[in-house]
């Protein structure tokens, strides 16, 4: 979550994410969600589930940046990477088990969060 909290300094963060009423709940209290993310957009909330793109939108009207400026972090490739793609939208795809090692197209893929900090998506 360290380096969650030092992202939170560089960007502004929000957190979409398809869990339930109560299991967000005990993550937000266990966690701090909170604390780490300017915005939370949960499934329960929007009658969506990603990969649904009206979600990853409801996340977008909460932010003032184009398209090109977003970055979309996740593990999942279907649920996650595509839907960013099918948005115009960038792309790091957290690939901590090796899941997707022939995944080659638009995203960055990474193996953890550590890595986020240290890469300039914009190279």
């Amino acid at each position: 979550m360290e380096n969650l909290a030092e992202l939170k300094n560089k960007y502004v963060l929000i957190l979409l994410t398809n869990t339930f009423n109560q299991g967000y709940e005990n993550l937000r209290k266990r966690f701090g969600i909170d604390k780490i993310f300017h915005h939370v957009i949960t499934s329960f909330e929007n009658h969506r589930i990603k990969p649904d793109p009206e979600l990853f939108k409801a996340a977008m009207a909460n932010i003032q940046y184009n398209p090109f400026e977003i970055v979309v972090v996740g593990d999942n490739l279907h649920d996650d990477i595509e839907p960013a793609y099918s948005l115009g939208l960038n792309a790091v795809l957290l690939d901590r088990r090796g899941r997707y090692p022939d995944f080659k197209k638009r995203a960055i893929t990474l193996k953890g969060v550590k890595e986020i900090i240290d890469y300039n998506i914009w190279n």
